[in-house]
């Protein structure tokens, strides 16, 4: 499935009907349109599609429009086309946007809850060179493949240096099922040599076990952001997704294709560290016991 600026056909050299197009003005996905939402349901639930590409263009008339002073009544705030692309401000940075309202759509996340591998992709072509840039190039690990209980002989620790490249923005989904509770702090995964740096991590609250994410930043050690859920039930699976853009200056996260209310990180800094990541322990907190 690809949501296209045009150009990915030809220069894939793909049959008709080899690739599910799905166009409009500056790609925009919003998740009121009804169209936009049926094209990605249909394609993964009936046509069963595992890979889903968002592709813009470098100097995109619609970008600019969005971006320039000179906005005529039509592609101004007071017209129709105005009002879809008034919030873009640059190809690449509307091409994540895009990726990141896929991802949150309770369709892609039933589908990764069942399991199933289904990958967002960001291009821009570059239509003077003909050449496309990946903005998800190496920027995926897959650290369990299967479920693995908990705790394991030998704790699990990610170094950093194995982890892809972060920047300013990642996400981090899996599926846990939890076998007793504790009155300390439970770890599910936390990232960081200290205990006062967290980003990212993420927390079963001690006794009522509900989900609690973390990071750092420059105002606050602890950013942390409670899942609306009741208390986790034992035995049972969950789908959690754990989503941080700091372009689009929104933290939140997922539990069973539920979300919080996303929480603005606006005027603060987030603290990324080159610590690395634990999966199911944390110095000083609960193991986890149950599977990952």
């Amino acid at each position: 499935v690809v949501l296209t600026a045009g150009v990915l056909q030809k220069i894939t050299r793909s049959d008709p009907g080899e690739i599910f197009v799905f166009r409009n003005i500056a790609n925009q996905f919003n998740i009121t349109d009804l169209s936009a939402l049926s094209v990605i349901e249909y394609t993964i639930e009936e046509l069963k599609v595992d890979h889903i590409i968002v592709c813009g263009h470098y100097g995109c008339d619609s970008v600019n429009a969005s971006i320039s002073k000179d906005q005529d009544d039509h592609t101004g705030q007071n017209g129709y086309t105005g009002l879809w692309v008034q919030n873009i401000k640059e190809v690449e940075l509307n091409v994540k946007k895009q990726i990141y309202n896929i991802c949150a759509t309770d369709i892609v996340q039933r589908a990764w809850k069942r399991g199933r591998k289904v990958f967002i992709h960001g291009l821009v072509y570059n239509i003077e060179t003909g050449l496309l840039k990946d903005l998800n190039a190496a920027n995926c690990l897959e650290i369990l493949s299967k479920p693995l209980d908990f705790p394991v002989d030998e704790k699990i620790i990610i170094q950093h240096s194995e982890l892809p490249p972060v920047t300013d923005e990642f996400s981090v989904t899996l599926r846990f099922k939890l076998e007793s509770y504790d009155s300390n702090w439970i770890a599910i995964f936390h990232k960081g040599a200290k205990h006062e740096i967290r980003t990212p991590s993420f927390w079963l609250t001690p006794t009522t076990a509900i989900p609690h994410a973390q990071l750092s930043t420059n105002v606050k050690n602890y950013f942390g952001i409670n899942h609306h859920s009741k208390m986790l039930e034992l035995n049972k699976w969950y789908h959690l997704g754990y989503i941080l853009s700091v372009p689009l200056k929104r933290f939140n996260i997922y539990l069973n294709c539920e979300p919080t209310t996303p929480i603005s990180i606006e005027n603060q800094f987030v603290l990324f560290n080159d610590d690395p990541l634990k999966i199911g322990h944390s110095p000083g907190h609960a193991d986890f016991k149950g599977q990952i």
